[in-house]
């Protein structure tokens, strides 16, 4: 043997791709059969600044709200990637502040989401 050898090896985060449905159909509030169910919803939602609880709301405040924190968690392990799946696939990629930044800022639009290209596109 050679004696003790000393390699540096950089490593770095994985990749995680978060992808969010931004057509119309996200724009709907759901009904929910169960009164606890909706007054979870509009708590998820209103808990991160929205009024209503929307299906996209509801979406964005699991990774936006202040007691769950998933966005800010999950930048710490990942280096994150948001994708949008609407007609066409958007990507960004930024750290967690630039995310949420962008996730505020959206709305649903769009007349179809095709998300079975989309995940094919971030594959």
């Amino acid at each position: 043997m050679y004696g003790w050898t000393k390699q540096h090896h950089r490593t770095d985060l994985p990749d995680l791709a978060i992808i969010l449905d931004d057509s119309e159909s996200m724009a709907v509030e759901d009904r929910y059969d169960e009164d606890a169910d909706r007054s979870e919803s509009r708590r998820w939602a209103s808990g991160a600044g929205w009024s209503k609880p929307t299906r996209f709301n509801v979406a964005r405040s699991l990774l936006l709200s202040q007691d769950r924190g998933w966005l800010e968690s999950l930048a710490a392990d990942y280096r994150l990637k948001l994708y949008l799946a609407g007609p066409s696939t958007r990507g960004q990629l930024g750290r967690a502040e630039q995310i949420e930044e962008s996730l505020r800022a959206l709305s649903p639009h769009g007349s179809a989401s095709m998300l079975g290209n989309a995940l094919l596109e971030v594959l």
